[in-house]
């Protein structure tokens, strides 16, 4: 089993590693799943689809309430 708290220690900002107020300690969640991207062919395909959506309402008042909220994650 993965000791997850030894992965947070070796991938994650540390305190020391911060630089307040300009490079502060980024907010970690707990509990929360992520889903690795192997091939990312069918997740781009489905946010190209869903942004292909944005806006297309029949009227202003309608596409005023459309939006993507697009959260990545990446290693450097």
């Amino acid at each position: 089993m993965t000791d997850i708290n030894a992965l947070r220690k070796k991938y994650f900002i540390q305190d020391t590693d911060t630089n307040p107020p300009t490079e502060p300690l980024p907010h970690t969640f707990q509990d929360c799943r992520i889903g690795p991207l192997i091939d990312c062919a069918k997740y781009n395909e489905e946010i190209e689809s869903a942004l292909s959506k944005v806006g297309t309402g029949p009227d202003e008042e309608t596409n005023k309430s459309h939006f993507i909220f697009i959260a990545n994650w990446w290693f450097l």
